[in-house]
């Protein structure tokens, strides 16, 4: 009986891990989603970047909707041990960051020039 606990306690212990990472960058998408409407609103307001396709308010409605469902894979993925869902969820992770490096080295290297 007390070796049941103990697996279950450390399971449990696993599990709840999982579960504050994943809510941690769900957490995070939602928050882009509102700071990039918000700016969107403001930006309309003042009328500052008339016609700009890529206004930070944008990139960040954009990240916001893209982290977000692929913070949910994640979250399902860990309550329910989905090995698939959290592959998804992990490549997913690994592209951003790839697409992250890419866009700084562009505009470190467009600066230069």
């Amino acid at each position: 009986l007390n070796r049941m606990r103990t697996n279950y306690g450390s399971r449990c212990g696993y599990l709840m891990h999982k579960l504050c990472y994943v809510t941690k960058h769900e957490l995070l998408g939602i928050t882009l989603l509102l700071l990039g409407a918000y700016s969107e609103v403001e930006r309309r307001r003042y009328r500052t970047l008339d016609g700009s396709f890529l206004s930070p308010s944008i990139i960040l409605i954009t990240a916001g909707c893209i982290s977000f469902p692929v913070s949910f894979l994640g979250f399902v993925g860990a309550l329910r041990d989905n090995l698939t869902l959290l592959r998804i969820f992990i490549f997913s992770l690994l592209a951003a960051i790839v697409v992250e490096l890419i866009v700084g080295l562009i505009i470190v290297l467009g600066k230069e020039q």
